[in-house]
């Protein structure tokens, strides 16, 4: 018998292999999507805490990665740090264009996910990377140079512009696409 997808924890859904995500483990549960109120449930009991994880190991793992190859490395971490806080700053928006009750309950988890994903990697770069200053700012100011323009353009500006899209037309179902 296969996993319940619409019941299964986190946990249980880290224990899928590919093979049976391929086979439609997942996709033959596509027909019988949770409801909104189901997510938030779901959302309500499978919480993790940024401050419980440690960094140690991936501080070790960044002390032998060589020196040329790290810049690399943190264009990619700057990213994901860059786009997390971009959600989290442009999602209001959003809160206020969904047309049900349940969809909003529910979109507010997102934003809480979003801001737990930038305190992850606020964190990560101070623990494993061992970048300093007082706050997550002071982080974002340092490494927003390593931001390519075509990336700048989807995670700043153009979140921006939809979000201020659909503050002006909150009703215009396509900007929520």
């Amino acid at each position: 018998m296969g996993l319940d997808i619409a019941r299964a924890s986190l946990h249980e859904l880290g224990t899928l292999d590919g093979d049976s995500i391929i086979v439609g483990e997942i996709d033959d549960k596509l027909v019988n999507l949770p409801s909104y109120r189901e997510l938030y449930h779901r959302w309500e009991k499978q919480q993790w805490s940024t401050q419980d994880l440690d960094f140690s190991i991936d501080r070790q793992d960044w002390a032998n990665v060589a020196e040329e190859n790290r810049p690399i490395w943190i264009s990619g971490f700057v990213v994901f740090f860059q786009g997390e806080v971009s959600v989290v700053n442009n999602l209001i928006p959003y809160l206020a264009a969904v047309p049900t009750e349940e969809q909003r309950i529910f979109l507010t988890t997102q934003l809480v996910d979003e801001a737990r994903h930038a305190t992850f990697f606020d964190k990560f770069f101070r623990e494993a990377l061992l970048m300093e200053g007082p706050d997550i700012e002071s982080i974002l100011v340092k490494i927003r140079p390593l931001i390519q323009p075509g990336q700048r353009q989807i995670l700043m500006e153009g979140l921006v512009e939809i979000g201020q899209k659909l503050h002006d037309e909150p009703t215009n179902m396509a900007y929520l696409v």
